[in-house]
């Protein structure tokens, strides 16, 4: 039955506003259209600073020609700046069946040294869904 569901983002969308603190960040790299609105944005239940991932950060009005896509580098470094110390919850669609339809998430070395991979879940369907919660070294939770 799972050839038939869409990504599971209401259950990634949970998470992040149950477990997400004032100054964490979310990095959206399972971004299917350019915008305005991802399917995460309209599942998310509470504001969260939201850095896309490999489409353009624009999400108050359709996209232009003109609107360059963040390179996940470039979406880590934002993101990195952004939390200020906070975690940062990374949410992809890890499958390239479609590399040109999606976001794609930051390599672990665009948040190493400073941060540490602290959690990762998949959530099956069609199109499985990944999250992933970095923090930063030396925070709670964080480890060694």
């Amino acid at each position: 039955m799972l050839e038939h569901l869409r990504p599971d983002y209401r259950a990634a969308a949970e998470i992040i506003d149950s477990q997400a603190a004032p100054g964490d960040v979310v990095i959206d790299a399972a971004v299917i259209s350019p915008g305005p609105y991802s399917p995460l944005d309209l599942e998310l239940q509470r504001p969260h600073p939201v850095v896309r991932s490999g489409r353009p950060q624009q999400r108050d009005r359709p996209f232009g020609i003109f609107d360059r896509p963040v390179s996940p580098e470039r979406a880590a470094a934002r993101a990195i700046a952004a939390a200020q110390g906070g975690r940062i919850f990374v949410v992809s669609i890890p499958s390239a069946n479609e590399p040109g339809l999606r976001g794609r998430p930051p390599p672990p070395r665009a948040f190493r040294p400073r941060y540490r991979l602290v959690e990762t879940r998949t959530f099956s369907a069609t199109s499985d869904l990944k999250l992933q919660v970095w923090a930063a070294r030396g925070s709670p939770g964080a480890g060694p």
